[in-house]
């Protein structure tokens, strides 16, 4: 990712190691290309949640630990050798990330911030960072639960996922600051509604949260939010990321989970949440983001909705039951993805001998 846009082409020539997943060449426009950030995010499956039961397809050599970690490992490795600064992790398992997690990225440089779940979840969420290169100054956990808390919300909100963001800035002068920001939003695919609430209150929470940090440094803070927000390309979630607002398609279920009527002008809307809903038709985060993915012409595309120019990766979450994009890097206008990670072809994928080790 680079900071800065100009009619300069470069052409990036993208990272090579081992069997690291190829990061594809792309032309930007940018003369000054001092300010440039890896990050890669991850969705880890905690071992609490790798159960037959959920997975029945799944040999299940691949859901016992003593495997997997070593392949979750590598990928840790992997990420060191091809020089990513930052790495968002989804599903860490409480019990393993002092245990395992924290020193392994520490024996790459990484230094890590953890957040759990609360409500005796097991599991919860990192960010980490080549300690090398940034140091952090600040961070804050972002509790979706938050939203029951709040007048006219119901329960379906009390879901235990949460958000994290940090400050990190460079070790080394000229001084650089950066936001980053991860989430895991709500898994169930019937309740955009409670998805795109808490899209909502992790980008707004993250606005505050960098408001904040370029208060006190006086400084500006380049941001980054990525994760698994668990919502395809054509959803609302994805619509509010990239546009700033998404229309209301789905209004009808989300004031009835509201508990309220269609109008801010009615007696039932909620008043005190930590955000604003507009008027009837349409919620805004105040802050449009673009797609790292987006910005490069994967050879299978999936559009985000009809007529537009962006598109996402073939997928992120490949599996017999459900194959998808749900995870994504997002970042300003203001900043340009220089490289993206080559994802496979699904034709390259053993489809019915999921998982697979490819890459």
């Amino acid at each position: 990712m680079e900071n800065s846009k100009n009619e300069n082409i470069f052409e990036w020539q993208g990272i090579k190691c081992g069997n690291f997943p190829e990061m594809l060449p792309t032309f930007y426009s940018s003369a000054d290309k001092k300010i440039t950030l890896r990050i890669a995010t991850f969705n880890c499956l905690a071992d609490c949640y790798a159960r037959a039961s959920n997975f029945p397809k799944v040999k299940k050599n691949f859901l016992i630990w003593r495997h997997r970690n070593n392949l979750l490992y590598k990928i840790v490795k992997a990420l060191s050798q091809a020089s990513v600064d930052v790495v968002c992790l989804q599903e860490i398992d409480v019990d393993l990330y002092e245990k395992l997690w924290e020193k392994w990225l520490a024996t790459f440089q990484f230094k890590s911030v953890f957040v759990r779940k609360e409500r005796g979840k097991k599991d919860g969420l990192l960010i980490a960072f080549d300690a090398n290169k940034f140091r952090m100054t600040d961070s804050e956990q972002i509790h979706f639960d938050e939203l029951a808390k709040h007048g006219g919300l119901s329960l379906l909100f009390d879901q235990a996922n949460l958000g994290l963001v940090i400050a990190l800035e460079t070790v080394q002068k000229p001084i650089s600051s950066f936001v980053i920001s991860t989430g895991h939003l709500f898994w169930d695919p019937s309740r955009q509604d409670v998805k795109l609430l808490q899209a909502l209150y992790l980008v707004q929470a993250t606005g505050r949260f960098r408001s904040k940090v370029a208060e006190r440094t006086k400084m500006e803070q380049r941001l980054v939010v990525c994760g698994d927000f668990n919502s395809l390309p054509k959803s609302l979630v994805y619509e509010l990321l990239v546009k700033g607002e998404a229309s209301a398609n789905e209004l009808p279920k989300l004031l009835e989970t509201l508990n309220c009527s269609a109008t801010e002008d009615d007696e039932n809307w909620p008043r005190n949440l930590p955000f604003q809903i507009h008027r009837g038709d349409r919620v805004s985060t105040g802050l449009p983001l673009v797609s790292a993915f987006s910005s490069y012409p994967f050879e299978n595309e999936i559009a985000a909705d009809d007529g537009a120019d962006l598109a996402e990766a073939e997928y992120t979450n490949a599996t017999v039951q459900f194959t998808g994009t749900l995870d994504y890097i997002f970042h300003e206008d203001t900043a340009v993805t220089l490289a993206v990670s080559r994802i496979p072809s699904l034709k390259t994928l053993p489809k019915f001998k999921l998982p697979c080790e490819v890459w």
